[in-house]
């Protein structure tokens, strides 16, 4: 009975040993998996990092084109539009190449942007975009905008039909209250410019200031 039982314990050695040698073995045989943290500790390794999730995503970000939003002139913040590279050769040829910088271009009649809420007062508001690279038709980027009305007091807004104007595309914007006997209860409201840039929607808000019309009084002088 001793006999046996030893040999049957030295059977299960034999197999846990196997087991682990072939776990050993897969594990030498195995590609090394790649993580962010090697892009840094050495520079030479940046196709690894190119095959790291989410750090391929970050360069792709990065070397893509930029967006400006102006607002009379003034800059109100810049994005950087995400670019599917497609291949690897592809990808190679873009970065030799400089990526675009559009502007998103809003602007004001006489830069207002006050607006009286009586139904009367009117401000035009333009928009259009335009590239560094000529062969680019920003154009049909422009043509395509839109136009709506966001904020606390969107609601008092008007935005008129869009129409193309000296190259811009253009809205007439007035303000009333959205039903009789309405209160003006926060002065905020926002037009909000969008257009679709290299496939993504990039959006300009234009804020506005409402006021509540002045009450006109006839006086009769006799």
């Amino acid at each position: 009975m001793k006999k046996v039982r030893i040999s049957a314990n030295r059977r299960r050695l034999s197999i846990i040993w196997l087991i682990l040698l072939i776990v050993l073995l897969f594990t030498l045989l195995l590609p090394k998996t790649a993580f962010a943290h090697d892009c840094v500790e050495d520079y030479r390794r940046a196709e690894d990092c190119l095959r790291t999730p989410g750090i391929a995503e970050a360069i792709a970000t990065v070397a893509g084109a930029t967006v400006v939003i102006l607002v009379n002139g003034t800059s109100i913040g810049e994005t950087i539009l995400g670019r599917d590279k497609g291949g690897d050769d592809q990808g190679e040829n873009e970065d030799e190449e400089e990526q675009p910088r559009y502007s998103m271009e809003l602007s004001t009649e006489g830069s207002r942007t006050e607006l009286k809420a009586d139904g009367e007062d009117a401000l035009w508001l333009y928009g259009r975009v335009t590239c560094d690279k000529p062969e680019i038709d920003t154009g049909s980027i422009t043509a395509g905008m839109s136009f709506s009305a966001q904020g606390r007091s969107g609601d008092w807004l008007i935005i008129g039909p869009p129409q193309m104007s000296g190259g811009s595309k253009a809205v007439r914007v007035q303000a009333r209250p959205p039903y009789e006997g309405a209160e003006l209860q926060s002065s905020e409201a926002t037009v909000v410019v969008s257009a679709i840039i290299e496939g993504e929607e990039i959006n300009g808000p234009v804020d506005l200031s409402l006021s509540e019309g002045d009450l006109e009084l006839e006086v009769e002088v006799w």
